[in-house]
């Protein structure tokens, strides 16, 4: 397992449709974090050294979803990232709000593709 780095966990965003990204590059990250955060300044990030890993679920009806990045598995040929959803329990109380949950790590560089499963 790798170690993680930065760690962003929030529940409100300009990301609308689920969506997972590994980016090995600022440009992907400015393309990405616009679409996201409008207005807000992008990280800095050495991508000679690190890869970010960002796993957004998509706009929800209510509170109470979550999304975690909760491993990144190198093997010789590709990189698993593990990613979990939840959901609220059916009749549970939720906050009436629309919410669009996400995750941002990064990790060690990542030269081969990236799964998310």
């Amino acid at each position: 397992m790798q170690e993680t780095k930065v760690n962003l966990k929030v529940y409100l965003c300009g990301i609308k449709t689920k969506r997972y990204s590994a980016i090995n590059t600022q440009a992907e990250l400015e393309t990405l974090w616009r679409s996201a955060f409008p207005g807000v300044q992008i990280p800095e990030i050495d991508f000679t050294k690190q890869t970010v890993l960002a796993a957004f679920l998509g706009e929800k009806p209510s509170g109470g979803y979550e999304v975690t990045i909760t491993g990144v598995k190198t093997e010789a040929d590709k990189a698993v990232v593990s990613v979990t959803e939840k959901q609220p329990p059916a009749g549970a109380a939720a906050a009436a709000v629309m919410t669009q949950p996400f995750h941002i790590i990064t990790v060690d560089k990542i030269t081969t593709p990236v799964i998310f499963q």
